[in-house]
């Protein structure tokens, strides 16, 4: 078959016995993704995209002019040219970026894709930084085969190896974190190009990589595949083992990743391969796991030899399995010597009392791995009458051990269905009558509102409703214990309710609004959604789940997108409860990854014009993001581990970086390491603890990096929030921001952008404060008083729920007080003026402790290892000059308890 996609190397002889009929003389045009001819049936076509018309629909179409089109009776795919490939996570061009099933002249579901890129190097087996993954990058695309001869359409794109910048800069990351020195990686010395074929009438686009050494010098490559998925796909894949491979996890025995839902998904393999994933920097990158024991040799230039890898992608209209059933075709031993027959898989979902067939129930095949654990193989769903077919291969070896996993909305999961190739094709699986929560959720006034209701079996959370105040659930009838919560202001119900099979329960619940936060709102400034790699809470969903956390404002920071909220707030009627700013996260492996915060849209762009910060230093990144309109920048989880802090050795009594040479972080000479030029850093983020581990000072520590920078005389604020990625911790911890209006819908964005560059904002992990000192300067603020005390008056509040015990005062990172907790389970936990003993210059900061876990239903974290609130500085100038003066580099000296 391969030479026969090259006839048209050779000249073509025509015969009467051999010549195919001729191809219909008019082609008729559509839209969108048309328009530059339909599909017919036993042809493929390649071509150029040169309409402006051009358009994939779905949320991540991302075909424009300039583009490639493969397009066949049953798919279409688009691979980027070499102009705009800032539109992509990737970032260059010449890789497919649309893939979807079409059917006539119109797609047969919406694009879901997402893209891939192609990487090749060498995994050292031994040393995880060692290793050289660098991205495929095309520079010249040719038509080789137009596909009018009725043979494949055949696009070839000349190319090169270059930096694929998130993988490369981490493998420096973890060199450095582990006390070696590793050169940021240059040319392989080799020869590329990608071959894109589609024969007519496939779904499958066969992708093959040419590899070939550029000297006389002999070598050995590895090739894999860099996937990241759509916003609607969620991935699946069966592996049946793992090893590790130069620190890599690597899961081995896959098939396939096959990703998507019910109204279309995709299915990625390579052709004879042992296939391996490995997760890395946010990427799933698949693998031949043969190869990194044994990777392909390449010999000298002079002897012509090239070797090529060739990967598959298939896409379908339904349930991943109408993707992944079009492989078999051209991966018949998806896991080699391993024989794998084809059997049909089929029968009924139905209701067990009634008979009645079940629609939209997803079926998960599982399949027994080596370690005697059922993993995801593939997935199916039921149609209108509840029935569902397919095809698989019999991977299941000696053991043959298969079992069909049910869900069905609103019914509870039933037992899982076993069975064997040989008796796959009339399987029964019988739910359960179904069920319903109707909820009502109410404030004291009686006003709707939003609310996350958790529902509880057996101290496991069974299910988690964002409800929009009033609504209707599907619930498995049972017995459930209830949470009902609205974030920090809010005190949570508890309770319990049972769901009649058949029926529905009712749940009626007020939540009190009980801490007083007017003249303040709250925002969560690091927030993922769908437009991240790493993330798929779909933009609606992330609406619902901060109204129900009860958060005002939600700062964008999505991974290389620029994602605007505001007309999902709308969609969803939100607008009363949530408001917006635009942001990103310039996600650097290195230096480190920054927010960018309150960025104007640019919606002509596929990502929104983000950041690109290839090769930049902090400095550069910081600029990059205020030129392109950002009006604060700061830094993200400089600990977390060994990141930015830890890296740059940053020493808190000097006020500086101990490493000062940019290469060793994989960056050109007279790049930046580290920049004062930011105007928060992120002091809480999510669970994590902020105390100064004095065995672990290099990864820990958050607390003391921030007060050792307002000791050197930079005034950068202090920020909380979640760095959520799914649905469960969304503002974890947040911060609350003066703002000169208590409702949402009439916020005004520079109130909290000012107040976070100013210094005058909240970080809250449960609790709320206000602070004064002599009844006139609050946080940002500078006050002068010369007689060596001042007056602090502080009130911190929380529900009841949430303990606060004390109060500490810092004042120049030494805790001079201590202020008792007045009622510590009432809602005003302290409110009191003290003297403060303030001897020479200094910035003032107070932290609100707790000890108790939080209320059932909030997402809990170790309350020990973090204040439940914390004040940004009020700085005091004691000598009279009119201003703030420093104290320099010094130890901190803090109880944590």
């Amino acid at each position: 078959m391969r030479w026969s996609l090259r006839w048209f190397l050779v000249p073509l002889l025509f015969c009467t016995a051999c010549k195919k009929e001729d191809p219909p003389v008019d082609n008729p045009v559509g839209e969108g993704l048309f328009v530059h001819g339909c599909p017919q049936e036993g042809l493929a076509m390649a071509v150029e995209v040169t309409s402006d018309d051009f358009a994939v629909e779905g949320t991540d179409g991302m075909g424009q002019a300039g583009d490639y089109l493969l397009l066949s009776s049953e798919a279409a795919f688009v691979i980027a040219g070499l102009e705009g490939t800032d539109r992509t996570y990737y970032y260059y061009g010449g890789i497919p970026i649309d893939a979807v099933a079409v059917a006539g002249c119109e797609q047969a579901s919406p694009e879901r894709f997402g893209e891939v890129g192609f990487l090749m190097g060498e995994v050292n087996p031994l040393s995880f930084y060692d290793t050289v993954l660098r991205g495929f990058r095309g520079d010249s695309v040719e038509i080789l085969n137009d596909g009018a001869d009725g043979e494949a359409a055949y696009i070839r794109v000349h190319g090169a190896d270059d930096l694929f910048w998130v993988v490369e800069l981490t493998l420096v990351s973890e060199a450095v974190s582990d006390g070696a020195v590793r050169p940021r990686s240059g040319p392989l010395g080799i020869t590329a190009h990608m071959d894109y074929i589609l024969e007519p009438d496939s779904a499958v686009l066969q992708m093959e990589l040419h590899l070939a050494s550029a000297t006389e010098t002999p070598g050995e490559i590895q090739a894999g595949a860099a996937l990241f998925p759509g916003p609607y796909t969620p991935t699946i894949y069966y592996t049946n083992d793992q090893l590790s491979a130069g620190g890599f996890d690597v899961d081995i025995g896959v098939p396939w990743l096959a990703s998507g839902q019910d109204e279309g998904s995709y299915a990625f393999a390579i052709q004879g391969a042992q296939g391996g994933t490995i997760y890395i920097s946010g990427t799933e990158v698949f693998v031949d796991a043969n190869q990194l024991l044994q990777p392909l040799t390449l010999m000298p230039a002079s002897s012509g030899q090239t070797e090529h890898v060739t990967f598959l992608l298939a896409v379908g209209a339904g349930a991943p399995n109408t993707a992944t059933r079009h492989l078999q075709a051209y991966n018949p031993e998806p896991i080699p010597d391993l024989p794998a027959e084809l059997f049909d898989i089929g029968g009924q979902v139905v209701d067990s009392d009634t008979g009645e067939g079940l629609a939209g129930a997803v079926l998960y095949v599982e399949l027994m791995n080596e370690d005697g654990e059922y993993r995801t193989l593939d997935r199916l769903s039921s149609g209108a009458d509840g029935t569902f077919s397919g095809r698989l291969p019999d991977l299941g070896g000696e053991h043959q051990n298969f079992q069909l996993q049910a869900h069905l909305d609103g019914r509870v999961d039933p037992d899982p269905v076993s069975f064997s190739p040989g008796s796959a094709s009339e399987l029964t699986v019988d739910f359960g009558a179904a069920g319903s929560l109707d909820y009502d959720v109410t404030d004291g006034d009686g006003t709707s509102l939003p609310a996350k209701i958790i529902l509880w079996q057996d101290d496991t959370e069974a299910l988690t409703i964002f409800g929009g105040g009033q609504g209707t659930a599907p619930v498995p009838p049972g017995d459930y214990d209830v949470s009902v919560t609205r974030g920090w202001e809010y005190e949570p119900y508890q309770g319990s309710i049972t769901i009649p099979e058949g029926g529905s329960e009712t749940l009626a619940v007020t939540l009190e609004h009980l801490v007083d936060t007017t003249g303040y709102l709250s925002v969560d400034t690091h927030v993922h959604m769908q437009n991240s790699g790493d993330s798929d809470v779909l933009l609606h969903d992330r609406v619902m789940t901060a109204a129900a956390e009860g958060l005002e404002v939600v700062l964008t920071t999505d991974h290389e997108f620029v994602t605007d909220l505001q007309p999902a707030i709308e969609a969803a009627g939100m607008t009363d409860w949530v408001a917006t700013r635009i942001g990103q996260e310039v996600t650097a492996s290195l230096p480190e990854h920054i927010t960018a915060l309150d960025m104007p849209a640019a919606p002509e762009h596929p990502r929104g014009d983000p950041v690109a910060w290839y090769g930049m230093g902090l400095a550069e990144m910081y600029q990059a993001s205020r030129d392109r309109g950002a009006k604060a920048v700061g830094l993200n989880h400089p600990r977390g581990g060994c990141n930015i802090m830890c890296l740059i050795g940053y020493d808190r009594l000097l006020g500086e970086p101990t490493m000062t040479d940019p290469e060793l972080l994989g960056l050109d000479p007279g790049m930046s390491i580290w920049s004062w030029d930011l105007d928060f850093i992120e002091y809480q983020k999510g669970g994590g603890g902020v105390w100064l581990d004095p065995e672990n000072p290099d990864t820990t520590g958050l607390l003391d990096d921030w007060l050792s920078f307002l000791n050197h005389g930079h005034r950068v604020t202090a920020i909380g929030s979640s760095d959520e990625h799914g649905t469960d911790g969304l503002g974890t911890a947040r911060t609350y921001f003066p703002s000169s209006t208590d409702h949402t819908a009439e916020f005004v964005p520079d109130d909290m952008w000012t107040s976070i560059v100013d210094g005058e904002v909240v970080v809250s992990k449960g609790g709320f404060a206000r602070v004064l000192i002599n009844d006139t300067a609050g946080m940002g603020e500078t006050i002068t008083d010369t007689d060596s005390e001042v007056d602090l008056w502080l009130q911190v509040e929380a529900i009841p729920s949430i303990d606060v015990t004390h109060a500490a005062v810092l004042v120049n990172c030494d805790q001079v007080l201590e202020i008792p907790a007045s009622d510590p389970d009432g809602v005003v936990k302290i409110d009191t003026h003290v003297t403060v003993p303030v001897t020479e210059d200094a910035h003032v900061v107070v932290l609100a402790y707790g000890e108790e876990m939080l209320p059932r239903g909030l997402r809990q974290f170790d309350p020990t290892g973090n204040p439940r609130a914390t004040t940004n500085a009020i700085y005091v100038d004691v000598d009279g000059n009119g201003d703030y003066d420093h104290p320099g580099g010094k130890e901190c000296v803090y109880d944590t308890e």
